[in-house]
């Protein structure tokens, strides 16, 4: 294949297309569409050869004044209604079928590419020059053409106006069936379905025009040339700068708290001054407000509290203690359980053995559930506590036994001979020996 771009040496390179990645792009497509009609549905992918008219785009004013025509014909009762081949309602041409877009390759667009690339690249052809006698027929066909169009244009405002006199006659008569049907004629007079829904990319460009033109035109205007400027006040109340009021607002809290203080210290030096006058003690406002003066305060405490005033014998105040004793601590009173042992048999085994049957834990005071011990258990218990016993009890009757055994042979082997020393006494002085039988006379 030539190549479509010279680089002018005259040299032919090739375009190779790699099958593979090709290959590899059409099924990675291909799977992409696939997720894409699954996650949306069929009816966006379905093909069908009917569609719905959301908008009423097919509701035309011609359409309008069928409906009109033949419901005021039924409700007048014209004989027309009556025939047989009566036609009230022209057909309506079909919708036209939108072309369905060819999918398109990677070969497919790497030759459009290379064609847009070359046409771009290649000069333009001159334009051929037209004789006299050419552009004269290209001006007469061009006024045709017009004239044609002009012609149209009238017949079309001709036909539009008598259809216009013809609806509003249909729907006069129609307003004159009652309130529904003036609303109904209302609405199909100004098409109010249609209205407030514009496509947003509309309303963009709307917006969009009015600054399209100022800024267009901005040098036209007067001043365009130069560049507004605006003074600002730095120290203004919204100015950039944060206000820093924490230390303020420290000194206000401090204040605030001094405040309060001085208020309650008012208050217990009022409540003291309350107390002194139930006691018969009272001040002038002057010595109260006077700077302070240790003589002057001495001499005042001398004279208000003398000996007579420490002398009168204060009454022993009378205090409810029992009354608060018993609103201050409640006993509960807990019932005694032996858990099914006798008196013997508690006294009589050991604190592990008790323990083993009734942990220390169950014998909370407080415990709401009474703990309890099945029958089986406490038997259990008894056979093992027995076991124990007959078990000490045979140790310390084999201990005993030992013990006199132990006692039998030292009294054997310290025996005395008859008016002689004893055999012990003659071996610790080693004048007998073990192999002698007796002592010798």
């Amino acid at each position: 294949m030539t190549s479509l771009l010279d680089d002018g040496d005259g040299q032919e390179d090739q375009l190779r297309i790699n099958r593979a990645f090709a290959r590899k792009f059409e099924k990675r497509e291909e799977k992409r569409l696939i997720a894409r009609k699954e996650a949306i549905g069929e009816g966006e992918f379905s093909s069908s050869s009917e569609s719905e008219d959301d908008e009423a785009a097919a509701l035309t004013t011609d359409v309008d004044l069928q409906i009109l025509r033949t419901i005021n014909a039924i409700r007048r009762k014209d004989p027309k209604v009556y025939e047989k081949d009566a036609v009230f309602f022209e057909a309506m041409p079909p919708p036209s079928k939108k072309k369905k877009e060819k999918r398109m390759t990677f070969k497919d667009v790497a030759r459009e590419q290379l064609l847009e690339r070359e046409e771009e690249e290649a000069p333009p052809p001159p334009p051929a020059r037209k004789t006299y006698n050419e552009e004269q027929e290209d001006l007469r066909r061009e006024l045709l053409v017009d004239v044609e169009d002009l012609e149209f244009s009238l017949k079309k405002k001709q036909d539009r106006e008598e259809e216009d006199e013809e609806m509003a006659k249909e729907l006069a008569e129609f307003k004159a069936g009652g309130r529904e049907e003036a609303a109904l004629a209302e609405l199909t007079s100004r098409k109010r379905w249609g209205e407030g829904e514009v496509e947003e990319e509309e309303v963009e460009d709307l917006d969009a025009e009015p600054f399209e033109a100022a800024y267009n035109f901005r040098f036209e205007q007067d001043g365009g040339t130069q560049i507004a400027t605006h003074a600002r006040s730095l120290v203004s109340s919204s100015g950039y700068r944060r206000k820093d009021e924490r230390r303020k607002e420290k000194r206000d809290a401090k204040n605030k708290e001094l405040r309060k203080l001085k208020a309650l210290k008012r208050k217990l030096v009022q409540a003291q001054l309350d107390e002194l006058k139930e006691e018969g003690v009272t001040f002038a406002e002057e010595d109260l407000d006077s700077n302070w003066d240790p003589s002057r305060h001495d001499e005042l405490m001398t004279a208000k509290f003398t000996e007579s005033y420490y002398e009168v014998k204060e009454k022993k105040p009378k205090l409810e203690v029992e009354e608060e004793a018993e609103g201050v601590f409640k006993y509960k009173t807990v019932e005694p359980n032996d858990f099914g042992l006798s008196t013997e048999e508690i006294l009589d085994a050991d604190d592990t053995d008790l323990k083993q049957l009734v942990s220390i834990k169950r014998l909370a005071p407080y415990r709401e559930s009474e703990f309890s011990v099945n029958s089986k258990k406490r038997h259990k218990w008894r056979q093992e506590v027995a076991a124990k016993k007959a078990a000490a009890r045979e140790e310390a009757l084999a201990l005993a036994a030992e013990k006199k055994k132990k006692k039998k042979k030292i009294k054997k082997t310290t025996t005395k001979l008859p008016g002689i020393i004893s055999e012990a006494r003659l071996k610790a002085y080693g004048l007998r020996t073990s192999s002698s039988s007796s002592p010798q006379r």
